[in-house]
């Protein structure tokens, strides 16, 4: 599978009293949209919600945030794919406003 963006992951980790994201790292990735079937079944609007490919063994999780082109994302979910050479994360990712 080709990668060809870069994005980088957010983790949210307590520091004092309160919750913050701070930068985990970047990957590389393939990004894309989610087709209007996908998109019906999750009640997400147009260009809402992406799909998001990685290479297997990306340190990403539910609950992550996941920065591309200046869009942030939530990890909503987080599938393995190990296929041999294809092997990857399926990810689905939620635009946030």
């Amino acid at each position: 599978m080709k990668y060809f963006h870069t994005g980088t992951i957010r983790r949210q980790t307590q520091v004092g009293q309160q919750f913050i994201y701070s930068d985990l790292g970047t990957t590389k990735c393939f990004i894309q949209p989610l087709d209007n079937e996908s998109s019906d079944l999750l009640n997400y609007t147009f260009s809402q919600g992406s799909w998001g490919y990685f290479p297997y063994g990306t340190d990403i999780k539910e609950k992550d945030e996941f920065v591309w082109n200046s869009i942030k994302f939530g990890v909503r979910g987080v599938k393995k794919h190990n296929y041999g050479n294809l092997a990857h994360f399926k990810v689905l990712l939620e635009q946030i406003k």
